[in-house]
């Protein structure tokens, strides 16, 4: 068992340092109340400290439902998570992270603030809604939500990470085709070429591409991660990606069902932080870093001033290039019904909907695309293989019917 140090308050209200070995800091907790101290801190005797670790879409589904379960049976908070450390259901991982909370919450912080403070493991999504939801006291009603929110988007990935498998592998293969032709096919050709004198300019595309795949591979390999380096570094400008999602929302077909994406996306968000409690210009500001398109986000500066200045919400959104006019309509419904709230959760389940089949409409549009490039792709090669095979024999023929 790891030893720890520790400091802790004894009943006269001094401070007493000391160590002790113990399984866990919640193990170490329950040893030192026997001993009427109160822990304050701790840490391993080797300095290794517990690390932050990024949740995962299941991990955190799955920690706030049984959250959300443990409090709606009124559970205090401290004994849920005392619960929740010791649950071996979860990896180890999880259960340290649920003990860090217990310390945090053990020295006087409040459930977010403790979240907060261990660095990202937490999204700033859940944090915010937990922070919103403490001051109306409805912990259980959001841990619920927050469990439903990150299952669906855990299914929407896994929907969109099966779907993607073919066309990966199709892609792959179809590299590993072109590269096999270049390498090994096309040099065979190159004898019988040389006797033909000028060449067509796809047979010569096709020749110089096999030359240097065979022997300038080394280069090309080089040149191709520079280009990945490059295109990355590139991307941390706020400028360039934001170009580069505008981009995404003016393609022809695809960019409309982007777009439809990314408003079910925010409609989401928007009504969890909405129904937890949380005010609007604040929502608006957590919302904009869910929405995974810069261009839009970028767009919300004037839409939370319009929204600070009294503009309705609905007309404020109607501004924001992105986003579905269909949103900005129905929150106009709901401020002139006074049900906004009730509103906000229907869009939410609309444009859920609709953003699974926008992208179940986008992942089908992908394999006859790639399989239509892979057409051009090997009629090119064929084309510049037989181009001069048949010039050849036509001048032949030509040669016959002139004797």
């Amino acid at each position: 068992m790891p030893e720890y140090r520790y400091l802790a308050r004894n009943a006269q209200g001094k401070k007493v340092r000391g160590s002790q070995t113990a399984q866990d800091e919640s193990a170490l907790y329950r040893q030192l109340q026997e001993q009427r101290l109160f822990l304050l801190q701790c840490s391993e005797q080797a300095g290794k400290t517990a690390r932050s670790y990024r949740l995962t879409l299941p991990e955190l589904s799955d920690f706030c439902q049984q959250l959300g379960t443990l409090l709606g049976s009124g559970v205090p908070l401290v004994r849920a998570l005392t619960v929740l450390a010791d649950n071996e259901g979860f990896a180890p991982r999880v259960r340290k992270v649920c003990q860090r909370l217990l310390a945090e919450l053990r020295q006087g912080s409040s459930f977010s603030a403790a979240m907060e403070q261990l660095d990202s493991c937490f999204p700033p999504l859940m944090v915010n809604m937990f922070r919103a939801s403490e001051g109306a006291g409805n912990l259980a009603a959001t841990a619920m939500r927050m469990a439903s929110h990150y299952a669906k988007e855990h299914k929407t990935n896994q929907k969109v990470k099966s779907a993607l498998t073919y066309p990966i592998v199709v892609l792959v293969m179809a590299v590993l085709v072109v590269v096999f032709v270049m390498v090994f096919v096309i040099p065979s050709f190159a004898d019988l070429f040389a006797q033909m004198g000028t060449l067509p300019l796809p047979t010569r595309i096709i020749m110089a591409l096999s030359s240097a795949v065979r022997n300038q591979w080394m280069y090309l390999l080089i040149g191709l991660v520079c280009l990945v380096l490059v295109a990355k570094a590139l991307k941390q400008f706020p400028s360039v990606q934001t170009w580069i999602d505008r981009c995404k929302l003016k393609l022809p077909f695809f960019g409309s069902l982007n777009s439809t994406v990314y408003t079910a996306r925010f409609a989401r968000t928007l009504s969890s932080l909405y129904a937890s409690g949380m005010p609007v210009l604040q929502a608006l500001q957590v919302s904009r870093s869910t929405i995974g398109n810069a261009y839009i986000a970028a767009q919300f500066d004037l839409l939370i001033e319009q929204v600070r200045r009294g503009v309705p919400l609905s007309a404020a959104l109607n501004s924001v290039d992105g986003l579905r006019k269909k949103l900005s309509a129905s929150v106009q419904v709901g401020e002139e019904s006074g049900s906004l709230e009730t509103m906000l959760g229907a869009i939410a389940e609309g444009m859920d909907y609709e953003a699974d089949m926008a992208m179940q409409k986008m992942i089908s549009l992908l394999e006859p695309l790639m399989l239509v490039v892979m057409a051009l792709v090997v009629g090119f090669i064929v084309i510049a293989v037989m181009l001069p095979i048949f010039n050849s024999y036509s001048l032949y023929g030509n040669d016959i019917g002139v004797m």
